[in-house]
């Protein structure tokens, strides 16, 4: 029996599941680096999730940069600033006090990230040490 064009259609929710990888982005497709990069791990360690399993099964994992509503509130060097445009998310809109306490629970989550799972990353006590180790020949 030979399929129709009718049957070959696009099927969003389908194909959206094929291209889906539990180590792809939800919103970009693109790889997530690693738990330094997952929404899933920041919703951890901010105790906003509990547990990687069930929120597995039941949240789309995204990079944190696909989440502006979460990214905008990390401010640091190391992480490019995110705005949300969309109007009821966006933190410019919220007063000052709002605004400092989601940075800072925020920026601390996402650095604890980085100490615990970016082998990439390192901490300023790490840099000065390394440096001092340089400078000695």
């Amino acid at each position: 029996m030979k399929e129709s064009k009718e049957s070959k259609k696009f099927n969003p929710q389908v194909e959206d599941y094929m291209i889906m990888d539990k180590d792809n982005c939800y919103a970009c497709k693109k790889p997530i680096q690693g738990k330094w990069d997952s929404t899933i791990q920041l919703g951890i360690e901010m105790k906003e999730l509990k547990g990687e399993g069930k929120s597995r099964f039941f949240f789309r994992d995204k990079c944190i940069r696909c989440s502006p509503s979460r990214s905008q509130h990390i401010v640091h060097p190391k992480f490019p600033p995110v705005k949300d445009d969309r109007e009821q998310y966006n933190k410019e809109f919220w007063d000052k006090y709002e605004r400092s306490k989601y940075q800072k629970l925020y920026t601390k989550a996402w650095v604890r990230l980085q100490e615990k799972h970016n082998p990439n990353w390192i901490t300023e006590e790490q840099g000065e040490v390394v440096a001092k180790f340089n400078d000695i020949r």
